[in-house]
């Protein structure tokens, strides 16, 4: 069974143009199953990249979530197995994966 039938929607995300304290006001505000890290989303939800959580929380509240940005997030096809996401955690040390349905990320 494909690895997007396993997901769960509620972890955080950002825009790039917002701000560390806007980003830091919602882990106070909504419940997320997975807040590190932080997934960085662009036009039509493309996954920019990602910013770990304790570079979130110890950035000035007015640096944009894009200075903190690492470029390149873990994720997986949405088509992926089960066995293939864990390879690639495992791997690459992850404890969650952005699943990506055509470059956007899958919800």
């Amino acid at each position: 069974m494909p690895v997007a039938a396993y997901i769960d929607a509620a972890v955080l995300v950002a825009h790039a143009g917002e701000s560390a304290a806007a980003v830091r006001c919602r882990l106070t505000t909504d419940r997320y199953a997975a807040i590190d890290p932080v997934f960085v989303l662009g036009e039509g939800r493309a996954l920019l990249g990602n910013v770990p959580l304790a570079a979130l929380l110890t950035a000035a509240g007015e640096t944009p979530i894009a200075e903190l940005m690492l470029e390149h997030a873990v994720h997986v096809p949405a088509i992926a197995s089960r066995e293939e996401a864990a390879s690639i955690a495992i791997r690459a040390n992850a404890t969650c994966l952005a699943v990506l349905d055509h470059g956007a990320l899958s919800i």
